[in-house]
């Protein structure tokens, strides 16, 4: 399972923080360790689980919320390339490919670039 989690500066919620705590192992979490270690993102990997967690600072911008329509709404399926990121992210149902957030998703996109280059 993957989780893609996102840190305003102004809300650790005790229950995200409780979720990613309990998917990480981790005591320590959230937008201040972040800040701390002036990292753009964390990536925890629980074996037990199997659950892949990034934990990344989202913002205030537009552009890092909206994309181009629908509150930044896109397709899976608009790009052949995009469904080799998450081949089983399907409309329940249906089975078509899910609607993603744009910006959140070419935010993976990079972290996932970044982490082959490594």
């Amino acid at each position: 399972a993957l989780w893609l989690l996102s840190h305003m500066a102004s809300s650790n919620d005790e229950h995200t923080l409780k979720l990613i705590k309990s998917l990480s192992g981790k005591q320590e979490t959230g937008f201040s360790v972040l800040q701390k270690q002036k990292r753009d993102y964390f990536r925890y990997t629980t074996l037990k689980s199997g659950h892949h967690v990034f934990e990344f600072l989202a913002s205030w911008s537009v552009s890092d919320w909206y994309g181009d329509d629908n509150f930044g709404a896109s397709l899976l399926s608009d790009l052949d390339s995009n469904r080799e990121y998450f081949p089983s992210l399907k409309v329940l149902g249906s089975g078509d490919f899910a609607t993603v957030n744009t910006s959140f998703f070419d935010r993976f996109k990079q972290i996932s670039a970044d982490l082959r280059r490594k």
